[in-house]
């Protein structure tokens, strides 16, 4: 009897010991798109920009062009102990040294790309990337904040709304060829006294290389209708126009 025991008893030892551990996948999130916005240390991307301000109290426009470069330089964490990093922007006037310009900083999640700009956050891009796909790119900004050019203020970020327009585009810029790039629009609004435009575009491995902005607003002397046909940068009394495109990278 006691034989019986043991035996049984050894028995069950060895079918507990060969049971397995229960496999825990990792799911695959190489489709997401993580790569349209890399974020590494020693990074940077030279841009090319043009700008046009009006000066609705000196009636007059202001045209600019100089070069931007935005390099990685160190991580950060945010007040949430997030891990960022540390993006240093120079500019370089024609015929002139680059000269620091101001500190931005960038932030990657599993859901989110987001900037950290002038105290405002940005959430760039939102993961895993389809065309079509919209969101609340400025959820974390005030849309009656007002933003200051040259002198005037303006609100900018009303009726703000991102859209995944394309995500495997080719195009070339600066003589520089792009493959596999997305569009993100992020407003397009228009109406008699308010003209909202912003567009960007992401490269794969690279991250942003071409911005358009245009806002722009007038009150047509006190009589908007006065205006209706007129092109906005015959109209426009307060705002600007911005184009940057991306010249150099790695």
């Amino acid at each position: 009897m006691n034989k019986l025991i043991v035996l049984f008893s050894f028995s069950i030892l060895i079918f507990t010991s060969c049971e397995r551990d229960p496999v825990i996948e990792t799911p695959d999130r190489s489709g997401f798109g993580y790569d349209f916005y890399p974020l590494e240390i020693g990074k940077y991307i030279t841009y090319q920009v043009d700008s046009l301000q009006y000066d609705e109290s000196e009636g007059i426009t202001i045209e600019s062009s100089f070069e931007l470069r935005e390099e990685i330089v160190d991580t950060i964490r945010d007040n949430q102990n997030r891990l960022g990093y540390r993006i240093e922007r120079y500019r370089k006037n024609p015929g002139e040294d680059w000269q620091i310009h101001d500190i931005v900083a960038a932030f990657n999640t599993e859901t989110t790309a987001e900037r950290l700009e002038n105290n405002l956050r940005f959430v760039n891009l939102s993961f895993p990337v389809e065309e079509g796909k919209s969101w609340d790119g400025t959820a974390h900004i005030d849309p009656t904040i007002k933003i200051f050019v040259a002198g005037e203020s303006i609100e900018m970020f009303k009726n703000w709304t991102y859209e995944i327009l394309a995500v495997d585009d080719s195009i070339f810029l600066e003589g520089l060829a792009f493959n596999n790039v997305m569009t993100v629009l992020q407003v397009d609004e228009d109406n008699l006294v308010e003209r909202r435009y912003s567009r960007e575009r992401y490269a794969k491995g690279v991250g942003l290389i071409y911005k358009e902005q245009i806002i722009l607003d007038t009150q047509c002397g006190g009589n908007p209708g006065d205006c209706i046909g007129m092109p906005w940068e015959e109209k426009a009394e307060k705002g600007y126009i911005l184009e940057m495109r991306a010249i150099d990278y790695n």
